[in-house]
């Protein structure tokens, strides 16, 4: 599991979502609290 912020989520959102489609799961952060969890469905 790896913990990103909104910033870098936003800029990298490709990225993250080839690593979630490989079955890793992502938290985004938003000043270094929880908001959301990317993970395939």
């Amino acid at each position: 599991m790896t913990t990103v912020s909104a910033c870098e989520a936003s800029t990298h959102l490709p990225r993250l979502l080839n690593r979630v489609a490989k079955g890793e799961k992502i938290i985004i952060t938003k000043h270094g609290i929880p908001v959301a969890v990317l993970q395939q469905p």
